[in-house]
């Protein structure tokens, strides 16, 4: 096979030696053979050095540039007078593109009689705002300066010294705390996600085949293991992206057997498609004594307490992802205890109708695929019983977070008829989950969980993991984070986090949707935010749920892009974008479908891996433990599910499929310089957040602490993103000299002029 000078230059440019293919949005066949590798890709032309340089913020007067009305913000007081039982009130309305949903917190004033804070609203532009009490109660400004809810800004005679630049609040901070002595901080986290399939195939041996008829091509198994995740873990892949935790996909059983065919037994594959448990994600038991524990396709059970071993000796803690809750219908588990059905269909009940009944006449520890009222009574359509699949369908009484009338129902709903939902308000359900959760972490010595919906059961189910925990493992901090899929309320995410009784942090869905849009999109969409709609949402966001009480570990949550239920970001990053985040058709049509075909390419050209370097810059350094999904830190091509699973690695080390151009390994770079900068300063971790200047395309924000940590004295980084296709001049950052992180240069500041879609880390010297 021949080797060109260009081969080695980019093998040269990875830690294992890459074979590059161009992706045609196909998977290619495990383990091709040599002689059927493409030849190589065309070489990208070498753009020009993306060098920083001085800039200017005066005009030819030397007085700051005026800005013009349409681009003023004007500062507005709002007040709102305390009442017995508010807890929380925030502002929200149509002064930003998404303030109906994510509010604006106010503050209790000193004396405890008002609720207190300031909007910048647009210049001449009518804005509605409300206050929102207690996140259900909405009401009208009393205040007589804001008429009802509705007020048209005005301060012509009030322009901003600098142009275009929005004024922001004071960041908004918690007591900084440092965690007990020796004791692993989950703040210093970065976590990367190994979908095990589709990571490396490092054995062959358990590449097995189903026993029924083989699933089409992208919901099969295609040969990932864990030998192939500490291949990884032993050349340093995750080390040099300064990862040290690892997120991996549910190491439970799953069974031999495709989904149904029949769309109308499927509602969530589109055109009913035929796939396997190849994610994980269909338990057959969560870790039982006995029988059978383990993926076989995975590996073994040995292997799996190896990766864990193997990990930590790299420092890399280890999180399995938990599906506690449901089971596979084909369940041992299921059928012992599922819920006993009379002749019309209806769940059997004990005596005094309040409890669902299993074959034996004892409590069943599933929910029947029936909608239930509260009181347990059948919701019937045309007096017939309705089956209970999660759906956004307004008609449909088992919605994703239950209804208004029935709340319950939304930790009662299948996500799919053969995925039967546990009922953890059965005690010996209940604690049989708890048991086998305590069981597999002594069994693996693996560090938490990441716990799969959380939404969809009960609060009982947490809280006894944390008290199961802090009973079992009293010398060591398990960590529990959660999936709450919620793009808009916080609130819904916020309620499952407290350290002490619940979960340690959650995935932030609201920040990972004002991220795309502002960072990652463009501007003839409908979906793009300017930056500062960004830097005003980070500033309430970062401290949103709560700084942890005395003593304890501060609620860690994890700022990310891309996961394995959305559309991969580099397409959300193009100038024709895709947004729809679950199926992944084109723009929300659905007639485009971008899931099993008409699959999207790999984008061509720097931009869209310039925008992603960006929105990894942010990630990188925000607070909290920031995820990154696999493939992702090459910008790796993916519609929805399951288009957004696509092969990485493979066996003999190489990349096939998945690294196309020198674009992606741009990226990378960028990404493992990114995840080093972060691991050499605590303020980027820890740090708190303050905007000093943002406009529509920058923003330019600085991270720092006050507290020496592990012998490194208070530091503080300067972070200027460029979101916009032009250079932008920022002109608030430190005078003198200053250390530039990524490029390793040394500029004088205050005003540094930014390249187009690139990121800038300033240190100060």
């Amino acid at each position: 096979m021949r080797r060109t000078a260009y081969r080695r230059l980019w093998s040269a440019a990875l830690l294992a030696p890459l074979v590059i293919s161009c992706g045609d949005g196909t998977m290619p066949e495990p383990n091709p053979p040599a002689e059927e590798l493409p030849p190589d890709p065309p070489l990208c032309a070498t753009p020009p050095a993306a060098t920083t340089v001085a800039g200017t913020c005066k005009g030819p007067s030397g007085d700051p540039l005026p800005c013009d009305a349409a681009h003023r913000f004007c500062k507005e007081k709002y007040a709102i007078a305390h009442e017995a039982g508010m807890t929380r009130v925030e502002l929200r309305g149509n002064y930003r593109p998404l303030g109906w949903d994510v509010g604006y917190p106010l503050k209790l004033s000193s004396d405890g009689k008002t609720w207190e804070g300031e909007l910048y609203l647009p210049n001449g532009r009518e804005s509605e705002v409300k206050f929102v009490v207690n996140g259900n109660d909405w009401r009208d400004d009393p205040s007589p300066s804001h008429p009802g809810s509705k007020f048209t800004a005005s301060c012509d005679k009030a322009p901003i010294a600098t142009c275009d630049k929005q004024p922001m609040g004071d960041a908004i901070t918690c007591a900084e705390t440092l965690p007990p002595s020796g004791d692993f901080d989950w703040r210093d986290t970065v976590m990367y996600f190994t979908f095990v399939d589709r990571f490396y195939n490092g054995d062959k041996a358990n590449d097995k085949p189903l026993t029924q008829n083989k699933a089409e091509r992208p919901g099969d198994y295609v040969g990932g293991d864990y030998a192939g995740i500490m291949r990884k873990i032993d050349d340093g892949y995750f080390a040099s992206l300064g990862v040290n935790a690892l997120w991996v996909t549910v190491p439970f059983d799953n069974p031999d057997y495709l989904s149904p065919i029949d769309p109308k037994a499927d509602k969530r594959q589109v055109g009913g498609h035929a796939y396997s448990g190849y994610h994980g994600y269909w338990p057959m038991d969560q870790w039982p004594k006995s029988g059978p524990r383990v993926e076989e396709h995975f590996g073994t059970e040995s292997e799996l307490k190896d990766l864990v071993a193997r990990a930590h000796r790299k420092g890399i803690k280890v999180l399995f992802d938990y599906a506690m809750v449901h089971v596979h219908e084909q369940s041992p588990v299921y059928k012992a205890h599922a819920a006993a059905l009379d002749l019309k269909g209806l769940p059997v009940l004990s005596a005094d109708r309040k409890t669902i009944l299993d074959a034996s006449g004892k409590p069943a520890w599933f929910w029947p695929n029936v909608a239930l009222n509260e009181d347990l009574t059948p919701i019937l359509k045309n007096g017939m019983t309705q089956e209970c699949i999660c759906s956004s369908d307004a008609a449909n009484p088992c919605q994703w977070d239950g209804t208004k009338e029935n709340p319950l129902i939304g930790t009662r709903c299948a996500f799919q008829g053969y995925l039967p939902h546990w009922n953890y308000d059965v005690a010996d359900a209940l604690n049989y989950s708890l048991d086998a959760a305590v069981r597999l972490l002594r069994d693996t010595d693996a560090d938490g969980y990441r716990a799969d919906a959380v939404k969809h059961i009960s609060e009982k189910w947490y809280k006894g993991l944390r008290a199961r925990f802090l009973q079992e493992f009293p010398n060591k901090r398990i960590f529990v984070t959660g999936e709450t899929y919620d793009f808009g309320n916080r609130d819904n995410l916020k309620r499952f986090v407290d350290s002490a009784t619940m979960l340690d942090g959650q995935f932030d869905f609201p920040l990972r949707a004002n991220l795309a849009s502002a960072v990652l999109s463009r501007g003839n969409t409908g979906k793009h935010l300017p930056m500062w709609e960004l830097a005003e949402f980070a500033r309430t966001n970062d401290t949103y749920y709560g700084c942890g009480q005395v003593g304890a570990m501060p609620p860690v949550m994890s700022p990310w892009i891309g996961n394995h239920d959305v559309v991969r970001p580099i397409h959300i990053a193009e100038n024709d974008p895709l947004f729809d985040e679950w199926s992944g058709g084109k723009d929300s049509d659905p007639t485009k479908e971008r899931t099993w075909s008409n699959l999207p390419e790999q984008p061509q050209g720097p931009e869209a891996y310039e925008r992603l370097g960006n929105a990894f810059a942010f990630l990188l350094t925000s607070p909290g433990a920031p995820l990154i999904y696999y493939g992702d830190e090459y910008g790796l091509a993916g519609g929805g599910d399951p288009d957004n699973r696509r092969v990485l690695f493979w066996s003999d080390g190489t990349l096939r499929g998945a690294v196309t151009s020198c674009h992606q390994l741009a990226l990378f770079d960028r990404v493992k310089k990114l995840g080093q900068i972060r691991k050499s300063h605590p303020a980027l971790r820890r740090g708190i957040r303050q905007t000093l200047e943002v406009s529509d395309e920058l923003w330019v924000y600085q991270m720092a602490t006050q507290k020496t940590w592990q012998g490194q004295a208070p530091e503080t980084l300067y972070i200027a993103i460029n979101r916009s296709d032009l250079p932008q001049t920022a002109c608030a950052l430190p005078s003198g000299k200053l250390k530039e992180l990524i490029g390793d240069t040394t500029i004088a500041g205050p005003a540094i002029v930014i390249p187009p879609r690139q990121t800038r880390i300033f240190l100060a010297e």
